[in-house]
């Protein structure tokens, strides 16, 4: 009996710059791809501690593998996994489209859901398009798939939305979900073929 490929998909921790914290300050559409902007910078908050369960989640692979902007490769760090792992932009987060409107105002949190939603129905101006997201999620499926064939389990740490399209293209190629912890700042989701 072979023994079950393996792959963990894991969020990276809390940023320093938290978009989910949600203030309440009103802004417009330009400040709010300058907010992006800054996003794509931000380091690990150094208060943001694995949990256990996802330590032990990520201690148990032979690889791992995980995006390079500074929250990502961070997070990998705090997991102490630097020495078995690659880092490739392959696993970015799919950039958050948006306009360069000084009208009108509203939270980052009501901007962001907006600018998600047309992003589903091919909004992409600033950003990436779903279209281009699900083709470089096939892309990353195919490389952690070589890679837990060839290291049995393989982590991969990265982001909410594009951890999901890559969830999305595994579970169509056969892979079941063992465990999904949800979707906050590491969670984690387990995959078995």
């Amino acid at each position: 009996m072979t023994q079950a490929l393996t792959i963990v998909m894991m969020r990276h921790g809390k940023p320093l710059l938290d978009l989910e914290a949600g203030d309440g300050v009103r802004m417009t559409a330009a400040q709010v791809g300058q907010v992006v902007s800054e996003y794509e910078k931000t380091e690990l908050d150094a208060l943001s501690v694995p949990p256990k369960a996802s330590m032990d989640a990520a201690n148990g692979c032979s690889w791992s593998i995980c995006s390079d902007l500074p929250r990502a490769v961070s997070s990998i760090e705090a997991l102490g996994l630097r020495n078995i792992s690659t880092i490739d932009p392959l696993y970015r987060e799919s950039a958050m489209p948006f306009i360069k409107s000084r009208f009108p105002r509203m939270t980052f949190f009501s901007w962001a859901v907006l600018f998600r939603i047309a992003w589903l129905v091919g909004f992409s101006r600033h950003g990436e398009s779903i279209r281009e997201a699900k083709i470089r999620a096939k892309r990353a499926a195919d490389k952690l798939e070589s890679l837990s064939e060839a290291h049995g389990s393989v982590l991969n740490l990265g982001h909410g939305i594009m951890n999901r399209l890559i969830i999305k293209e595994l579970k169509l190629r056969g892979w079941q979900v063992r465990v999904r912890t949800g979707e906050k700042y590491w969670s984690y989701t387990v995959l078995e073929n």
